[in-house]
């Protein structure tokens, strides 16, 4: 399948946007876990790491119960690895994962549609960053503020989160988590609604972080906050992040 569904440039990692202008860096064998190491994303050898990606849809505004198979093939990751990519963002609706009429029990076929694209994504040497653009509550298209107010769809979020992290835990190929994208909580102050977003944020990172060998960014700077593996297990930007074993 084409790239002309996989939209938009990839924000992800320090959230800059990188684009790509040459095809001319080509993508390098995945070597470990790609690691924060002296302010800087770093690979296994210690040589850094620039994200260099594409964004992966996925339809997921259309809230499909399963999985689009139809949406990304074999072919989506070897055209990457061709123009020069090193990284996708992954989109992911919480109802590939987790139906609304069996909560909190988890559905193989997403995850075994999620494992066929690592293994699809480790071929051509392109790691992963997993977004979850669709968690519930109509955030995904701004239509409903059920994420923001109803505490089940919030455990809902926060455990689907967790058992993510429990699964993919020691997958050198994804490298971060973003944990919802684009939030928008109700609020009546630019400074309430984040204050919201905080408190949501930081209850997934927790679950992530107890699930597995993850560094999460403190959702402090912004509406945005990402998780990504620290292979040491330890904080390498003193304040501005935070050990996953010491998250709680």
């Amino acid at each position: 399948m084409k790239l002309r569904k996989v939209i938009s440039i990839l924000i992800a990692a320090v959230m800059v946007t990188v684009i790509m202008t040459v095809p001319s860096f080509a993508a390098k064998t995945n070597t470990g876990f790609i690691h924060a190491s002296g302010g800087k994303l770093v690979d296994g050898n210690g040589e850094p790491y620039l994200i260099k990606g594409m964004s992966m849809s996925n339809d997921v505004w259309l809230a499909p119960e399963e999985p689009p198979e139809y949406y990304v093939r074999e072919e989506s990751y070897r055209e990457l690895e061709q123009l020069g990519f090193n990284t996708v963002k992954f989109a992911l609706n919480y109802q590939h994962f987790e139906s609304d009429k069996a909560p909190f029990k988890y559905r193989d076929v997403g995850f075994k549609w999620l494992d066929k694209n690592i293994a699809w994504a480790k071929k051509y040497n392109i790691r992963m960053i997993l977004v979850m653009t669709n968690p519930g509550g109509d955030q995904a298209i701004a239509l409903g503020d059920a994420l923001w107010t109803d505490k089940t769809i919030q455990k809902r979020t926060v455990g689907l989160w967790s058992e993510i992290a429990k699964h993919y835990a020691d997958e050198p190929t994804i490298i971060g988590y973003q944990l919802v994208n684009e939030p928008t909580p109700i609020a009546s102050s630019v400074d309430k609604g984040l204050n919201e977003w905080k408190k949501l944020a930081q209850k997934i990172i927790n679950g992530v972080c107890a699930c597995g060998k993850r560094t999460a960014d403190k959702p402090d700077g912004g509406y945005n906050s990402s998780c990504y593996h620290d292979k040491s297990h330890r904080s390498d930007r003193g304040a501005e992040r935070r050990d996953c074993h010491g998250c709680g």
